[in-house]
């Protein structure tokens, strides 16, 4: 995904997934907090590899 230039698309999607999902699905699961943070970490090294000079 990351290879074919979509990264960001898919890390912001899945972040916005996973924030809007907390609270509603199994109530507040830690895990869809530390899924936020994890795609968000991804999306900042596609930032920093796609404007690396």
């Amino acid at each position: 995904i990351i290879d074919g230039g979509h990264g960001e698309g898919f890390c912001i999607g899945n972040i916005m997934k996973y924030a809007q999902r907390y609270g509603k699905k199994n109530g507040k699961d830690k895990s869809d907090l530390l899924k936020v943070l994890h795609y968000g970490i991804i999306a900042l090294h596609v930032h920093d590899m796609e404007n690396s000079e």
